[in-house]
């Protein structure tokens, strides 16, 4: 355990954060939205580096697609979206959110598609029908350009779920993990967006580029966060990341994982001091890995602020870090709205002690973020009332930074 001086936690958190807040009657995809038609209706929304979608004609293509998968849809059958990371992957998720259909994430891999059957997968969404990943498969089929014509999407409809139904806490979205589905409600799903909107502060809206696929938690909550924000979003493949396409953009954050990272920027080079990303900060998800020196050495070579997200698909983000107080070895604090307890590993029951007089702990959080169980499992549609248990051992210092222990 690092040595660290002993201060209040509290005096740790980033001003202008709030650390608690409630969760609006609204579902997410409205409140997207509604906050780009608060702006100019010809700001750019979202971009993949070749097609570029205004605001207002974000709101008409999702709530066209939203129509088109009610009426394509029936209440019977069940529909999977898999989608990698580009401008009509971000549509189709949209419309999906906001249609009144449940429907379930899967990422764009072999392993993946393979299981649908073991959820009764009927109706795939993808953005290529001729991908060899889906090979073989007797799923039906379909694109987002059989579903609507993007060019013709010039009026409103009426697919929008309307606010009476918003704050409902029936399954919404199914998000896969090692061969279980998380389902989520509307209302879970909105308490991951605000809690990353309100984390991730700074005055410049500039944009934002993303390598995480929409089918994924991770590129679901970029997703929400980014536009709810107001900010540009442009949904960019690891490899077309480069020093050139960031100053192209003119991007503010880089949101990427380590593996990615790894890869795209050589962490071992010296940069040449004629070499400036002007990057506000990179966002880096670590829930997979949790590597301090890969955390400073993306810090050195993209020069700036260095902040990392550690989750689940059954949580979202819950742990995360901030350059007013970051440690490297420490993954971080609590996300705003997130309550973790320590508990026992053997028995998972809480440990009446503060963390920091633990050598480790399980964490355990309470969270209106929390999913609502697996499916196939009888779903308690009340997860902000129980304790959730993430399996994984952390321990604490005096500051309150917890830091994750191997098993």
């Amino acid at each position: 355990m690092p040595k660290t001086i002993a201060i209040a936690p509290s005096h740790y958190w980033p001003r202008g954060v709030t650390r608690t807040f409630g969760i609006p009657p609204f579902p997410l995809h409205e409140l997207i939205l509604d906050s780009w038609a608060r702006l100019d209706p010809n700001t750019l929304a979202i971009s993949d580096g070749h097609q570029s979608i205004s605001a207002l004609a974000l709101k008409r293509i999702v709530s066209s697609i939203a129509k088109a998968i009610d009426d394509r849809v029936p209440t019977e059958r069940v529909l999977a979206v898999s989608l990698d990371s580009n401008h009509k992957a971000i549509l189709s998720v949209l419309g999906a959110l906001a249609s009144q259909r449940p429907f379930l994430l899967f990422p764009s891999t072999q392993e993946a598609i393979s299981q649908l059957g073991n959820f009764q997968v009927d109706l795939l969404l993808v953005d290529n029908p001729q991908a060899t990943y889906l090979s073989g498969t007797s799923i039906e089929l379909i694109s987002l350009d059989d579903l609507v014509d993007l060019q013709n999407c010039e009026q409103l409809s009426s697919a929008m779920i309307s606010a009476k139904t918003a704050a409902s806490r029936v399954p919404k979205v199914g998000i896969f993990k090692d061969g279980k589905i998380a389902w989520h409600s509307n209302r879970s799903l909105t308490s991951h967006c605000l809690s990353m909107t309100s984390f991730i502060t700074d005055n410049e809206m500039r944009p934002v580029i993303s390598t995480f696929s929409p089918s994924s938690w991770q590129g679901l909550m970029v997703l929400s966060a980014t536009l709810l924000s107001g900010r540009t979003l442009f949904a960019l493949a690891p490899s077309e990341v480069s020093l050139d396409s960031i100053r192209t953009l003119d991007a503010g954050w880089l949101y990427i994982n380590t593996s990615d990272a790894a890869s795209t920027f050589d962490l071992s080079a010296k940069r040449s001091k004629g070499d400036q990303y002007g990057l506000n900060g990179v966002l880096v998800d670590v829930s997979d890995s949790f590597e301090p020196g890969t955390i400073r050495s993306i810090a050195k070579i993209l020069q700036c602020p260095t902040l990392s997200f550690y989750g689940m698909p059954e949580t979202g983000p819950i742990i995360g870090s901030h350059p007013s107080w970051y440690l490297a070895e420490s993954v971080g604090l609590p996300l705003p709205n997130v309550h973790i307890i320590p508990t026992d590993p053997r028995t998972k029951a809480p440990i009446a002690t503060l963390w920091e007089l633990i050598d480790s702990a399980m964490i355990s959080i309470w969270s209106p973020s929390v999913m609502l169980g697996y499916h196939g499992d009888e779903l308690s549609y009340d997860g902000f009332a129980r304790l959730y248990s993430t399996g994984k051992l952390a321990a604490s210092d005096p500051n309150g930074m917890l830091y994750l222990v191997d098993e």
